[in-house]
């Protein structure tokens, strides 16, 4: 989803920008766990009774939020969220 596309690339420029000893570490754990995701949707834990999960990647400290389109046959991310932060992110609602 757009939004999450933007904070996945904020993210990485900010990863980029302050650990220059790791420079891929975010990228690279996003795509391991989009790729688990896709054979294993159900491994997030619902947030709020919703229909939006959420997975925490441990090594950057990111929770991805998302939620399965089994008839579309995919994910949709829809935020990437800092683990540590108070609250959560702005949720799309419920379709």
């Amino acid at each position: 989803m757009p939004r999450a596309h933007r904070q996945a690339v904020e993210t990485q420029a900010w990863w980029l920008a302050h650990r220059e000893l790791a420079p891929r570490m975010f990228i690279d754990e996003l795509a391991r766990v989009i790729a688990l995701l896709a054979h294993r949707p159900e491994l997030g834990i619902r947030v709020r009774g919703r229909d939006i999960r959420r997975i925490l990647l441990p090594d950057t400290q990111r929770f991805l939020y998302y939620r399965v389109r089994p008839r579309a046959k995919r994910i949709e991310i829809v935020a990437l969220w800092g683990a540590v932060r108070e609250g959560g992110p702005p949720l799309p609602p419920e379709r």
